[in-house]
């Protein structure tokens, strides 16, 4: 049982004049999850799940069957469905279904390599079809190959080969080319090292569309997390993200530019109490888009969302043995739009230079062998530096109590 509560506050302001837009709801639900499962000797194990939800906004319910059997010493097989219905009931009358169906082959070549091949295949299917909600199916292919090097290092590669067809809007149909790479590393004190890549190439066939971000392109991604411990008290943390993504140079509007995205958070941690922890770093953002040939003199939209950011950020942690898990982080940002100009209104107001509060609160108690209290809060107020009427207000506040029997 439980409620959700969420309110967003939007000022818009033009010439003297300005207006405050304020939205408040909540949505109180209630559900019951059943499972059962079974051990049918080495390796080999059956697992099945239902779950009911019903509140004001909307229903659900969802079935779930996994398996695995050991079919030799070095062979496992694993298999997974899962079926999902969703249906809203307020704002708009939105129903589908969905169903998951997973197999995974994995091949221990000695005690330390391990080769897993895997297939995915997803349907989706919409009450009332449109080109909004488009009923697919979608089918994913992948090869792994994982890696133990020793205790504390372990490493992953993956292909996978992803298609997405559409019953009847085959313009959106493509198919992916991913592959994935992985490096997780720990020391003795608690420094580790964990480094992903993805890079992703997207292929529509019907062609170009001049309109929309369904359009071929190819993307990397990089995250990293290193964790250098001073002491059995503290460390220093630098965390990374980093998004370039290029479409076709033959593909030149506003509509689709090339653009990069990075995220950089040195922090120091530390501890405060016996099972508490502390942090405070800095926070940089950068988001810039390229300008082709054909929107460099014209002046692309899109070029107006570039903006960096410098900000701090701060967190505090518990992780208890008592059954009691609470996480809390705000982030303070300071972002800049280096090419909006005063001269148009209206752009002005959508990316006008501003201050950002963000704040994240999680609780998760188990306060006995059966109840469980869980909560989640999110609040987000940006501030104009520029206009006195452009700012906005978004808060989102979730409780839970769960019994189980």
């Amino acid at each position: 049982m439980g409620v959700d509560f969420w309110r967003q506050e939007f000022e818009i302001g033009y010439a003297q004049d300005e207006s405050l837009f304020v939205q408040n709801a909540g949505n109180p639900y209630s559900g019951m999850r059943l499972s059962v499962s079974r051990d049918l000797g080495s390796q080999s194990r059956v697992l099945a799940a239902a779950l009911l939800k019903a509140s004001r906004d909307y229903n659900s319910g969802e079935v779930e069957l996994r398996g695995q059997q050991a079919l030799s010493t070095a062979l496992l097989a694993r298999l997974e469905n899962r079926f999902e219905t969703t249906r809203y009931l307020r704002d708009f009358d939105l129903r589908y279904w969905q169903n998951n169906a997973k197999v995974l082959l994995s091949a221990g070549l000695n005690q330390r390599l391990k080769l897993e091949l895997d297939n995915e295949l997803r349907l989706r299917r919409y009450a009332r079809e449109d080109e909004l909600s488009r009923n697919y199916s979608q089918n994913e292919t992948g090869l792994a190959v994982a890696l133990a090097a020793g205790m504390a290092t372990r490493l992953r590669a993956r292909y996978g080969y992803l298609a997405r067809r559409h019953d009847s809007f085959d313009q959106y149909n493509y198919f992916d080319h991913r592959l994935e790479g992985s490096l997780f590393s720990s020391a003795a004190g608690g420094s580790s090292l964990y480094l992903q890549n993805l890079w992703r190439r997207r292929i529509y066939p019907r062609g170009l569309s001049d309109s929309t971000f369904e359009n071929t392109h190819r993307e990397e991604y990089l995250r990293a997390d290193l964790r250098l411990a001073t002491g059995s008290a503290a460390a220093f943390r630098l965390e990374g993200e980093f998004t370039l993504r290029q479409y076709p140079a033959e593909l030149d509007n506003q509509f689709t530019p090339n653009f990069l995205d990075l995220r950089l958070n040195p922090q120091y941690q530390f501890k405060l109490f016996a099972n508490w922890q502390a942090s405070v770093g800095y926070l940089y953002l950068l988001r810039r888009h390229e300008r082709q040939a054909a929107t460099a003199d014209a002046g692309s939209i899109l070029v107006f969302e570039d903006y960096y950011s410098h900000g701090l950020t701060l967190g505090l942690d518990l992780l208890s043995t008592s059954g009691i898990l609470l996480s809390f982080s705000h982030a303070f940002e300071i972002r800049t739009y280096p090419n909006v100009t005063s001269s148009n209104l209206i752009i002005s107001n959508s990316y006008s230079d501003r201050n950002i509060h963000s704040l994240l609160f999680f609780l998760s108690w188990t306060l006995t062998r059966r109840w469980q209290l869980g909560a989640f809060a999110n609040f987000d107020n940006e501030i104009s530096r520029v206009r006195e009427a452009n700012d906005s207000r978004n808060t989102l506040f979730s409780i839970d109590l769960t019994h189980s029997f």
